[in-house]
C-alpha cells in the first residue's frame, strides 16, 4: 500500500525470525515509561532510570518545555506482545486509542493501526526506551537484525 498524506502504510520488513513474548521485562520497562508520561511535570528526574543515556538529553529538554504532554495523550495503551528484531533492542506497540477505551477487540482482517512504538534497548541487562514513535531499525542501533 503506498503511502498517502497522513496514512499508514503497510510494513514490508521481514518478521519471520523475530522474537515474540508477551509481557515480560521491556513490557515492564515500557509501562513505566508510560506511567512516567502520565506524572512527568512533577518529577522530570525520575525518566532518568527508564530510559537510555543517550536519549534522556531529549526526553528531559521535551519534559521541561511540556512537549511531552502529547506524547502521554497518545501512549495510553500497549499490545501485550513484545517483538524482538535482534539481541538487546525489543519493540513495545502502543495503539493510540481513545483514553476511556478498555474493552478488547477482535481483529479479524488487515487493518491500518495508529500507533506509537517504544524502542527499548538492553543496557547492562536492564531493558530502557530510547524512543518513542516509528520502529528504529536495529541496524541505526549497531546491533544485527534477526531478519529485516
Amino acid at each position: 500500500m503506498e503511502a498517502v498524506a497522513d496514512k499508514p502504510t503497510v510494513s514490508t520488513e521481514d518478521r519471520s525470525k523475530w522474537r515474540y513474548e508477551n509481557f515480560g521485562a521491556a513490557h515492564q520497562a515500557g509501562v513505566a515509561f508510560g506511567e512516567w508520561l502520565d506524572i512527568f511535570a512533577s518529577d522530570i528526574e525520575a525518566g532518568r532510570s527508564l530510559v537510555t543515556a543517550e536519549s534522556w538529553p531529549l526526553w528531559e529538554a521535551a519534559a521541561r518545555d511540556g512537549s511531552l504532554k502529547h506524547l502521554a495523550v497518545e501512549i495510553t495503551h500497549y499490545t501485550s506482545q513484545v517483538r524482538y528484531p535482534a539481541d538487546g533492542i525489543a519493540y513495545v506497540f502502543c495503539p493510540i486509542l481513545h483514553p476511556d477505551e478498555t474493552e478488547g477487540h477482535l481483529i479479524e482482517s488487515p487493518q491500518p493501526m495508529w500507533l506509537n512504538v517504544l524502542t527499548l534497548l538492553q543496557v547492562e541487562g536492564k531493558w530502557l526506551v530510547h524512543q518513542a514513535g516509528p520502529m528504529i531499525p536495529p541496524a541505526e542501533l549497531g546491533k544485527v537484525a534477526y531478519s529485516w
